[in-house]
């Protein structure tokens, strides 16, 4: 893992702790063996190209943060993976009715509250996850929004947090990003 000598080490273990937390929630939701991998946590500039992992990824779902701290998570995959995970659910809520969207934005939302709710309570601060947002985009196109996202933070400090989500025996791997102003000051 990349981490920044410019962040405290009680800031990349809470960060830790966030992803964790998600990474059960995920689990348990989709009833699958979870791995994580924390590529980096580390201050973000401006002028940095923002890169997806390495695989093909059609649909990211955001969540931005709100309140006392500003930011915003990114969780992203491919068609097939968002597609098992609606069927997933849907055997497991004995529906059919429900749309792979707003099955993907439960998903986002209960996995991005747990990682929110370990920040809130390390920075004591009042912090919340805003109504998740679904799109399907390609990763050329998932980085422009990110891009366009962080400059709407310009003149804050940012970090950016990139983890995946590894399933076992599974191709490929599930992004979790978040870019999130003021934890540089904590």
């Amino acid at each position: 893992m990349i981490t920044s000598n410019t962040l405290k080490p009680s800031v990349v273990e809470f960060i830790g702790e966030s992803l964790e937390r998600s990474k059960k929630s995920l689990k348990m939701m989709v009833r699958q063996e979870i791995g994580l991998k924390v590529e980096s946590i580390q201050p973000l500039r401006y002028e940095e190209q923002i890169f997806l992992n390495e695989q093909k990824n059609d649909v990211v779902v955001t969540t931005e943060i709100i309140g006392d701290m500003k930011g915003k998570s990114y969780f992203f995959m491919d068609k097939e993976t968002a597609v098992e995970f609606h069927d997933i659910l849907m055997k497991r809520m004995r529906k059919t009715d429900i749309s792979e969207k707003a099955i993907l934005k439960e998903i986002d939302n209960i996995i991005s509250a747990s990682a929110i709710s370990v920040i809130a309570n390390h920075m004591k601060n009042d912090i919340y996850g805003d109504v998740p947002h679904y799109f399907e985009q390609d990763n050329d196109q998932i980085c422009e929004v990110m891009k366009n996202d962080f400059r709407n933070l310009e003149g804050e400090e940012l970090v950016i947090v990139k983890a995946d989500f590894e399933r076992e025996g599974k191709e490929g791997v599930i992004g979790f990003y978040w870019i999130i102003a003021g934890l540089s000051n904590y």
